[in-house]
């Protein structure tokens, strides 16, 4: 009974990584390194944002090749722990940066808004910075929360396929928590996103007007809408995966 587990589980990593919906994703995610490098190298204005926008380039590159690795192997039937093990290490390295990025803009929004707490400016609908502080707070709480279950998860994931590809039984099978999971992070992402576009500048705009040396700059139309759509895509990219992960559970557990 265990052989004929492995034997399902090794038809179905072989099957979803040669699909068309494992294509799809490598190149939405090529789509998507575009739009991002020219979002990032675009609006850099310090030498650690083009560090960062650089450093960013090089794994989104790196992922893209991890994962058309385990696509072209898949296509040859030869599929090995390489593309895998190589995936499970740039997303590793993606995750720290995302990390960084999530902390390093978390502080810099709440230090601005914990000093207009101070002097409350009641905005649209009674309310004030007050509320919009605990909102951002519990918004970042909540995406750090998020990073550290759907990193585990998808770490997991990976990890099921090196043990099926070593004909091993997968000692943490991919479950349908973790697809939930996954469709949550993209749309908690697409959430911030847009909170940081179109929520954040009318009130900065508000709170940067009540002072005497107003020189608060709003998001660019351009850039709003370049960002609006690396999410629309990046929310896509997850929804393929996820299909993709539900596909193999379901093959998996097929009777």
């Amino acid at each position: 009974m265990d052989e004929q587990n492995k034997l399902k589980e090794l038809n179905a990593l072989q099957s979803l990584s040669s699909s068309p919906m494992m294509l799809m994703i490598c190149i939405l995610t090529g789509v998507l390194t575009i739009l991002t490098a020219i979002e990032d190298f675009t609006n850099a204005t310090s030498p650690w944002a083009i560090t960062i926008g650089i450093i960013r380039l090089t794994l989104n590159v790196l992922l893209i090749t991890s994962l058309l690795i385990i696509y072209f192997n898949g296509k040859k039937l030869s599929l090995s722990t390489i593309g895998f093990q190589f995936f499970k290490v740039v997303f590793l390295l993606l995750f720290i940066l995302a990390l960084i990025s999530l902390i390093s803009n978390g502080l810099v929004l709440a230090i601005i808004n914990f000093c207009s707490l101070f002097s409350p400016i009641p905005l649209g609908g009674g309310q004030s910075t007050y509320l919009f502080f605990v909102a951002l707070l519990f918004s970042y709480t909540a995406s750090f929360v998020v990073e550290i279950f759907y990193f585990t998860s998808i770490k997991n994931c990976i990890n099921s396929g090196i043990h099926t590809l070593r004909g091993e039984s997968s000692k943490a099978p991919i479950s349908r928590a973790t697809i939930f999971l996954i469709i949550a992070k993209a749309l908690l992402s697409m959430i911030s996103i847009f909170l940081l576009i179109y929520v954040f500048p009318p009130i900065a705009t508000a709170i940067a007007e009540s002072r005497e040396n107003y020189n608060y700059t709003d998001i660019s139309l351009i850039r709003k809408v370049l960002l609006t759509i690396a999410e629309i895509l990046n929310v896509f990219i997850s929804f393929v995966g996820a299909y993709l992960l539900d596909r193999y559970h379901k093959m998996v557990n097929a009777k």
